[in-house]
Protein backbone atom coordinates (compact mmCIF):
# COMPACT_ATOMS: atom_id res chain seq x y z
CA UNK A 1 0.00 0.00 0.00
CA UNK A 2 3.09 2.39 0.51
CA UNK A 3 3.84 1.60 -2.79
CA UNK A 4 0.80 2.45 -4.91
CA UNK A 5 0.46 5.55 -2.73
CA UNK A 6 4.12 6.59 -3.70
CA UNK A 7 3.57 5.75 -7.10
CA UNK A 8 0.20 7.72 -7.46
CA UNK A 9 1.97 10.86 -5.67
CA UNK A 10 5.02 10.44 -8.16
CA UNK A 11 2.68 10.54 -11.27
CA UNK A 12 0.84 13.50 -10.20
CA UNK A 13 4.40 15.24 -9.49
CA UNK A 14 6.34 13.97 -12.49
CA UNK A 15 3.48 14.20 -14.92
CA UNK A 16 4.41 17.46 -17.11
CA UNK A 17 8.42 16.54 -16.81
CA UNK A 18 7.98 13.01 -18.08
CA UNK A 19 5.93 14.93 -21.44
CA UNK A 20 9.18 16.86 -21.70
CA UNK A 21 11.83 13.99 -21.50
CA UNK A 22 10.04 11.57 -23.69
CA UNK A 23 10.56 14.47 -26.44
CA UNK A 24 14.31 14.92 -25.20
CA UNK A 25 14.80 11.06 -25.50
CA UNK A 26 13.18 10.36 -28.87
CA UNK A 27 15.84 12.78 -30.50
CA UNK A 28 18.92 12.42 -28.30
CA UNK A 29 21.73 11.47 -30.34
CA UNK A 30 23.89 10.16 -27.24
CA UNK A 31 21.58 7.15 -26.77
CA UNK A 32 21.12 4.16 -28.41
CA UNK A 33 17.53 2.92 -29.46
CA UNK A 34 17.34 0.23 -26.43
CA UNK A 35 18.64 2.54 -23.76
CA UNK A 36 15.34 4.96 -25.62
CA UNK A 37 12.95 2.14 -25.00
CA UNK A 38 14.25 1.48 -21.85
CA UNK A 39 13.88 4.82 -20.44
CA UNK A 40 10.43 5.26 -22.17
CA UNK A 41 9.45 2.07 -19.90
CA UNK A 42 10.58 3.84 -16.30
CA UNK A 43 9.06 6.64 -16.94
CA UNK A 44 5.54 5.45 -18.51
CA UNK A 45 5.68 3.08 -15.54
CA UNK A 46 5.41 5.56 -13.19
CA UNK A 47 2.78 7.65 -14.73
CA UNK A 48 0.32 4.54 -16.19
CA UNK A 49 1.59 1.56 -13.28
CA UNK A 50 1.90 -0.13 -16.67
CA UNK A 51 4.99 -1.33 -19.10
CA UNK A 52 3.18 -2.20 -22.01
CA UNK A 53 2.10 0.33 -24.19
CA UNK A 54 -0.83 -2.17 -26.14
CA UNK A 55 -2.65 -2.36 -22.96
CA UNK A 56 -3.19 1.08 -22.00
CA UNK A 57 -6.72 1.45 -23.25
CA UNK A 58 -8.62 5.30 -23.31
CA UNK A 59 -10.64 3.64 -19.52
CA UNK A 60 -7.12 3.59 -18.44
CA UNK A 61 -5.67 7.20 -19.29
CA UNK A 62 -9.15 8.56 -18.38
CA UNK A 63 -8.75 6.68 -14.65
CA UNK A 64 -5.33 8.37 -14.00
CA UNK A 65 -6.93 11.78 -14.40
CA UNK A 66 -8.77 11.45 -11.08
CA UNK A 67 -5.39 11.80 -9.02
CA UNK A 68 -7.59 12.72 -5.86
CA UNK A 69 -10.25 10.65 -6.08
CA UNK A 70 -7.36 7.64 -6.48
CA UNK A 71 -4.97 8.62 -3.40
CA UNK A 72 -8.22 8.84 -1.40
CA UNK A 73 -9.66 5.75 -2.19
CA UNK A 74 -5.97 4.16 -1.43
CA UNK A 75 -6.32 6.70 1.58
CA UNK A 76 -9.09 4.76 2.81
CA UNK A 77 -8.09 1.50 1.96
CA UNK A 78 -4.71 2.01 4.02
CA UNK A 79 -6.38 3.42 7.07
CA UNK A 80 -8.66 -0.47 7.24
CA UNK A 81 -5.13 -2.42 7.03
CA UNK A 82 -3.94 -0.68 9.37
CA UNK A 83 -6.91 -0.81 11.51
CA UNK A 84 -6.46 -4.58 11.07
CA UNK A 85 -2.56 -4.16 11.76
CA UNK A 86 -3.57 -2.43 15.12
CA UNK A 87 -6.01 -4.76 16.42
CA UNK A 88 -3.56 -7.63 16.14
CA UNK A 89 -0.86 -5.45 18.26
CA UNK A 90 -3.59 -5.09 21.00
CA UNK A 91 -4.18 -8.95 20.55
CA UNK A 92 -0.02 -9.10 20.98
CA UNK A 93 -0.08 -6.76 24.00
CA UNK A 94 -2.96 -8.38 25.57
CA UNK A 95 -1.29 -11.77 25.40
CA UNK A 96 1.78 -10.08 26.39
CA UNK A 97 -0.06 -8.96 29.72
CA UNK A 98 -1.13 -12.72 29.73
CA UNK A 99 1.91 -14.73 30.53
CA UNK A 100 2.95 -12.47 32.91
CA UNK A 101 0.47 -14.37 35.17
CA UNK A 102 2.39 -15.91 38.32
CA UNK A 103 0.38 -19.26 37.31
CA UNK A 104 2.78 -19.76 34.20
CA UNK A 105 6.12 -19.91 36.31
CA UNK A 106 8.04 -22.93 36.19
CA UNK A 107 11.03 -24.04 37.31
CA UNK A 108 14.20 -22.72 36.25
CA UNK A 109 14.19 -20.06 33.50
CA UNK A 110 12.49 -21.12 30.53
CA UNK A 111 9.03 -18.76 31.66
CA UNK A 112 11.66 -15.92 31.92
CA UNK A 113 13.44 -15.83 28.76
CA UNK A 114 10.36 -16.47 27.05
CA UNK A 115 8.88 -13.88 28.35
CA UNK A 116 12.10 -11.63 27.77
CA UNK A 117 11.78 -12.49 24.04
CA UNK A 118 8.22 -11.44 23.50
CA UNK A 119 8.68 -8.15 25.01
CA UNK A 120 11.41 -7.43 22.63
CA UNK A 121 9.61 -8.54 19.57
CA UNK A 122 6.09 -7.00 20.87
CA UNK A 123 8.23 -3.39 19.69
CA UNK A 124 8.56 -3.89 15.71
CA UNK A 125 5.03 -4.25 15.39
CA UNK A 126 4.33 -1.45 17.96
CA UNK A 127 7.27 1.16 15.81
CA UNK A 128 5.47 -0.71 12.40
CA UNK A 129 1.76 0.82 13.49
CA UNK A 130 3.11 4.62 14.30
CA UNK A 131 4.81 4.71 11.01
CA UNK A 132 1.65 3.64 9.48
CA UNK A 133 -0.11 6.15 11.13
CA UNK A 134 2.55 9.00 10.56
CA UNK A 135 1.84 7.80 6.59
CA UNK A 136 -1.79 8.04 7.09
CA UNK A 137 -2.07 11.95 8.54
CA UNK A 138 1.03 12.70 6.01
CA UNK A 139 -1.26 11.82 3.35
CA UNK A 140 -4.42 13.24 4.91
CA UNK A 141 -2.29 16.29 4.70
CA UNK A 142 -0.92 16.75 1.36
CA UNK A 143 -4.52 14.87 0.10
CA UNK A 144 -5.62 18.54 -0.16
CA UNK A 145 -3.00 19.56 -2.34
CA UNK A 146 -3.13 17.17 -4.85
CA UNK A 147 -4.33 18.46 -8.66
CA UNK A 148 -6.19 16.43 -11.50
CA UNK A 149 -3.95 15.37 -14.09
CA UNK A 150 -4.31 16.59 -17.27
CA UNK A 151 -5.93 14.00 -19.96
CA UNK A 152 -4.39 15.83 -23.24
CA UNK A 153 -0.91 15.37 -21.88
CA UNK A 154 -1.79 11.66 -20.96
CA UNK A 155 -3.38 10.68 -24.07
CA UNK A 156 -0.09 12.60 -25.38
CA UNK A 157 2.11 10.74 -23.44
CA UNK A 158 0.30 7.18 -24.20
CA UNK A 159 1.05 7.85 -28.18
CA UNK A 160 4.32 8.81 -28.04
CA UNK A 161 5.68 6.01 -25.65
CA UNK A 162 3.63 3.68 -28.38
CA UNK A 163 5.59 5.27 -31.10
CA UNK A 164 8.83 5.04 -29.56
CA UNK A 165 7.73 1.16 -28.59
CA UNK A 166 6.99 0.23 -31.83
CA UNK A 167 9.90 1.68 -33.60
CA UNK A 168 13.01 0.32 -34.90
CA UNK A 169 14.85 3.49 -35.82
CA UNK A 170 15.49 2.54 -39.24
CA UNK A 171 14.63 4.37 -42.47
CA UNK A 172 14.23 2.68 -46.02
CA UNK A 173 15.69 4.43 -48.91
CA UNK A 174 15.47 3.55 -52.25
CA UNK A 175 17.98 4.50 -54.70
CA UNK A 176 18.35 3.40 -58.57
CA UNK A 177 21.88 1.49 -59.01
CA UNK A 178 23.35 2.60 -62.73
CA UNK A 179 26.30 0.23 -62.76
CA UNK A 180 28.03 -2.68 -60.89
CA UNK A 181 29.18 -0.80 -57.78
CA UNK A 182 26.95 1.87 -55.60
CA UNK A 183 28.50 4.36 -53.46
CA UNK A 184 26.42 5.87 -51.23
CA UNK A 185 27.61 8.82 -48.86
CA UNK A 186 25.23 9.76 -45.88
CA UNK A 187 24.62 12.86 -44.08
CA UNK A 188 22.30 13.06 -41.31
CA UNK A 189 20.92 16.71 -40.38
CA UNK A 190 18.34 17.50 -37.49
CA UNK A 191 15.02 18.59 -38.15
CA UNK A 192 14.66 22.54 -37.21
CA UNK A 193 11.83 21.49 -34.09
CA UNK A 194 14.53 19.52 -32.69
CA UNK A 195 16.61 21.83 -30.25
CA UNK A 196 18.45 18.91 -28.84
CA UNK A 197 22.23 20.00 -27.45
CA UNK A 198 24.54 17.80 -29.36
CA UNK A 199 22.53 17.22 -32.50
CA UNK A 200 24.33 18.31 -35.01
CA UNK A 201 25.15 17.21 -38.70
CA UNK A 202 27.17 14.01 -39.12
CA UNK A 203 28.54 12.93 -42.28
CA UNK A 204 28.91 9.26 -42.28
CA UNK A 205 31.55 7.57 -43.96
CA UNK A 206 30.70 6.20 -47.58
CA UNK A 207 28.96 2.91 -47.94
CA UNK A 208 30.11 0.76 -50.80
CA UNK A 209 27.66 -1.54 -51.95
CA UNK A 210 28.16 -4.22 -54.89
CA UNK A 211 25.24 -4.39 -57.28
CA UNK A 212 24.03 -7.68 -59.16
CA UNK A 213 20.65 -8.94 -61.00
CA UNK A 214 19.13 -7.51 -63.61
CA UNK A 215 20.13 -7.99 -67.86
CA UNK A 216 23.63 -7.03 -68.35
CA UNK A 217 25.32 -5.90 -71.63
CA UNK A 218 28.58 -5.42 -71.99
CA UNK A 219 31.08 -4.73 -74.65
CA UNK A 220 34.85 -6.11 -74.75
CA UNK A 221 37.47 -6.33 -76.76
CA UNK A 222 40.11 -9.60 -76.86
CA UNK A 223 41.95 -12.19 -78.98
CA UNK A 224 39.93 -15.16 -80.55
CA UNK A 225 41.19 -18.12 -81.87
CA UNK A 226 39.22 -19.91 -84.60
CA UNK A 227 39.34 -22.90 -86.82
CA UNK A 228 37.21 -24.08 -90.02
CA UNK A 229 35.78 -28.03 -89.88
CA UNK A 230 37.06 -27.86 -93.24
CA UNK A 231 40.79 -26.73 -93.25
CA UNK A 232 41.29 -23.85 -95.88
CA UNK A 233 43.42 -24.32 -98.50
CA UNK A 234 45.79 -22.38 -101.28
CA UNK A 235 45.24 -23.92 -105.28
CA UNK A 236 47.83 -23.79 -107.24
CA UNK A 237 48.79 -25.46 -110.97
CA UNK A 238 51.58 -28.22 -110.93
CA UNK A 239 51.94 -29.76 -114.01
CA UNK A 240 48.72 -28.58 -115.26
CA UNK A 241 46.91 -30.42 -112.10
CA UNK A 242 45.26 -28.66 -110.18
CA UNK A 243 46.69 -28.88 -106.78
CA UNK A 244 46.48 -27.34 -103.11
CA UNK A 245 48.63 -26.74 -100.13
CA UNK A 246 46.50 -26.55 -96.19
CA UNK A 247 46.69 -23.20 -94.63
CA UNK A 248 47.59 -22.92 -90.94
CA UNK A 249 45.39 -24.81 -88.23
CA UNK A 250 43.75 -22.03 -86.53
CA UNK A 251 43.51 -18.45 -86.57
CA UNK A 252 43.96 -15.96 -84.18
CA UNK A 253 41.35 -12.74 -84.36
CA UNK A 254 41.12 -9.31 -82.99
CA UNK A 255 37.52 -9.11 -81.71
CA UNK A 256 35.45 -6.17 -80.36
CA UNK A 257 32.37 -8.82 -78.67
CA UNK A 258 29.08 -7.99 -76.87
CA UNK A 259 28.38 -10.10 -73.97
CA UNK A 260 24.63 -10.64 -72.21
CA UNK A 261 24.09 -12.00 -69.17
CA UNK A 262 22.18 -12.03 -65.13
CA UNK A 263 24.66 -10.72 -62.94
CA UNK A 264 24.74 -12.49 -59.80
CA UNK A 265 26.01 -12.34 -56.04
CA UNK A 266 29.11 -12.94 -56.97
CA UNK A 267 32.30 -12.55 -59.04
CA UNK A 268 31.30 -15.73 -62.18
CA UNK A 269 28.31 -15.23 -64.14
CA UNK A 270 27.28 -17.44 -67.30
CA UNK A 271 26.19 -15.69 -70.51
CA UNK A 272 26.50 -15.23 -74.35
CA UNK A 273 28.84 -13.62 -76.75
CA UNK A 274 28.09 -12.47 -80.31
CA UNK A 275 31.81 -10.80 -81.61
CA UNK A 276 32.97 -9.53 -84.88
CA UNK A 277 36.98 -10.10 -85.72
CA UNK A 278 39.48 -9.58 -88.34
CA UNK A 279 41.99 -12.15 -88.99
CA UNK A 280 45.78 -10.98 -87.68
CA UNK A 281 48.13 -11.24 -90.62
CA UNK A 282 45.50 -11.14 -93.41
CA UNK A 283 45.28 -8.20 -95.92
CA UNK A 284 41.64 -9.32 -96.90
CA UNK A 285 39.71 -6.30 -95.34
CA UNK A 286 36.27 -6.43 -94.87
CA UNK A 287 35.72 -9.15 -96.66
CA UNK A 288 38.07 -11.45 -93.76
CA UNK A 289 35.53 -10.29 -91.26
CA UNK A 290 34.56 -13.57 -89.01
CA UNK A 291 31.52 -13.88 -86.67
CA UNK A 292 31.72 -15.42 -83.07
CA UNK A 293 28.26 -16.90 -81.10
CA UNK A 294 28.22 -19.15 -78.35
CA UNK A 295 28.34 -19.64 -74.33
CA UNK A 296 30.85 -17.11 -72.38
CA UNK A 297 31.84 -17.10 -68.99
CA UNK A 298 32.23 -13.78 -67.17
CA UNK A 299 34.58 -13.29 -64.06
CA UNK A 300 34.75 -9.56 -61.90
CA UNK A 301 32.19 -7.64 -61.63
CA UNK A 302 33.79 -3.97 -61.95
CA UNK A 303 36.83 -5.18 -64.36
CA UNK A 304 35.64 -8.00 -65.94
CA UNK A 305 37.55 -10.91 -67.68
CA UNK A 306 35.32 -12.85 -70.71
CA UNK A 307 36.11 -16.47 -71.81
CA UNK A 308 34.13 -17.15 -74.71
CA UNK A 309 33.50 -20.43 -76.89
CA UNK A 310 31.32 -21.60 -79.45
CA UNK A 311 30.61 -21.33 -83.44
CA UNK A 312 32.73 -19.23 -85.96
CA UNK A 313 31.59 -18.01 -89.27
CA UNK A 314 33.71 -16.67 -91.81
CA UNK A 315 35.05 -16.70 -96.01
CA UNK A 316 37.32 -19.08 -97.33
CA UNK A 317 38.51 -19.25 -100.66
CA UNK A 318 37.12 -22.12 -102.83
CA UNK A 319 37.81 -22.74 -106.67
CA UNK A 320 35.45 -21.17 -108.91
CA UNK A 321 34.36 -22.14 -112.45
CA UNK A 322 33.63 -25.47 -111.46
CA UNK A 323 37.21 -26.62 -111.18
CA UNK A 324 37.71 -28.82 -108.74
CA UNK A 325 41.09 -29.97 -106.85
CA UNK A 326 42.79 -32.78 -109.41
CA UNK A 327 41.30 -31.23 -112.49
CA UNK A 328 43.26 -30.44 -115.82
CA UNK A 329 43.97 -27.20 -116.00
CA UNK A 330 45.87 -26.34 -119.54
CA UNK A 331 45.60 -22.68 -119.47
CA UNK A 332 47.82 -20.13 -117.77
CA UNK A 333 47.49 -20.61 -114.36
CA UNK A 334 47.49 -16.92 -113.00
CA UNK A 335 44.01 -17.84 -114.67
CA UNK A 336 43.14 -20.47 -111.70
CA UNK A 337 40.19 -18.11 -110.05
CA UNK A 338 38.86 -18.87 -106.37
CA UNK A 339 35.80 -17.01 -104.73
CA UNK A 340 35.40 -16.50 -101.04
CA UNK A 341 32.23 -18.43 -99.65
CA UNK A 342 31.33 -18.86 -95.87
CA UNK A 343 32.43 -22.12 -93.86
CA UNK A 344 31.44 -22.74 -90.41
CA UNK A 345 33.66 -23.74 -87.45
CA UNK A 346 34.52 -23.31 -84.19
CA UNK A 347 36.57 -20.89 -81.43
CA UNK A 348 37.77 -20.10 -78.46
CA UNK A 349 38.34 -16.24 -77.22
CA UNK A 350 39.74 -14.25 -74.19
CA UNK A 351 38.34 -10.49 -74.10
CA UNK A 352 38.54 -7.36 -71.45
CA UNK A 353 35.60 -4.65 -71.03
CA UNK A 354 36.43 -1.20 -72.51
CA UNK A 355 33.98 0.55 -70.63
CA UNK A 356 35.94 0.24 -67.28
CA UNK A 357 34.86 -0.51 -63.95
CA UNK A 358 31.03 0.31 -63.09
CA UNK A 359 29.85 2.85 -60.98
Amino acid sequence: MNTKMQTALEAQQIQSFVAIEIQNLRYNPQLAPRQIKQLSQEYMLRIFDESDPKKLDLSAVIKKTDARGQLSGLQQEYETYTAQYAGKVDELKGLLVAIQDPKFDFTGNTIGTFRAIANKKIKNPEQNLATYQQNIAMLEAKLPEIKSLDLETLAHLRTDYLIIQENDFSKTYRHTAEGDNLSLQLILTPIDSVKTPGAVTKQVAPIQLSVYGGFQINASLGLNFGQFFQRPKDYFVRDSIISSSSKDAFTPYLTSSVHFYRQGRGSVSFGGSFGVGIPLGDGGGLESLAFFLGPSLVLGRGERIVFSAGLLGGKVQHLSDGYSEGDLFEADASLLKTAPRYELGYFVGLSFNLLGSGK
